[in-house]
């Protein structure tokens, strides 16, 4: 999807257009990575470059990814306070199945609240600003995105499940600020 398309749908110009990320924001990739690597945790993977083999091997990874448990907080604050949001997020290099399950994920777990539009790329920064140079709101798990977006003009939230509280005051204050 161009960026044009997705201005266009938005209704109020100048207000910031709210971007989430899937993986890590929502659904549980790294868990489910850990899990089919026999760990705990996802830092307990050796050779992560390798190991994504694991991911890209398993025929319905994405389709079983778990959803995080404040996943339904954070979509509940940006239904009541900004009424509409697009999925961005990321594909996974060398995965043809990743992009349509990410679809049917979507589809399946954010029925109450589907996004606007869902857009897989790998240039998440494209969406940073609108065409007027308005800032547009990324919230996103990987510190790589968040500075990518910050420096095309956007307005990053670093997301973690465990730290909602913090996702939901930054964005309060993007709230009191634009007021």
């Amino acid at each position: 999807m161009k960026l044009s398309e997705v201005i266009e749908t938005n209704e109020e110009k100048g207000k910031p257009i709210v971007f989430v990320d899937m993986d890590g924001v929502l659904a549980d990739f790294f868990g489910a990575w850990a899990q089919l690597d026999g760990k705990d945790h996802y830092k307990d993977i050796d050779n992560k470059e390798a190991k994504l083999h694991l991911v890209k091997e398993h025929p319905n990874f994405w389709i079983e990814l778990p959803i995080l448990p404040n996943a339904g907080k954070l979509m509940g604050f940006i239904k009541k306070n900004f009424g509409h949001y697009n999925i961005c997020s990321s594909p996974l290099a060398g995965d043809p199945q990743c992009e349509p399950q990410k679809r049917l994920w979507i589809k399946k777990h954010l029925t109450a609240f589907p996004p606007d539009n869902i857009i897989i790329t790998e240039n998440k920064s494209a969406y940073a600003t609108q065409a007027d140079g308005s800032p547009n709101i990324l919230i996103d798990d990987w510190g790589k995105n968040i500075a990518a977006w910050n420096s095309a003009g956007g307005i990053a939230i670093k997301h973690k499940d465990h730290k909602l509280d913090r996702t939901l005051k930054e964005l309060n204050e993007i709230i009191i600020l634009r007021k």
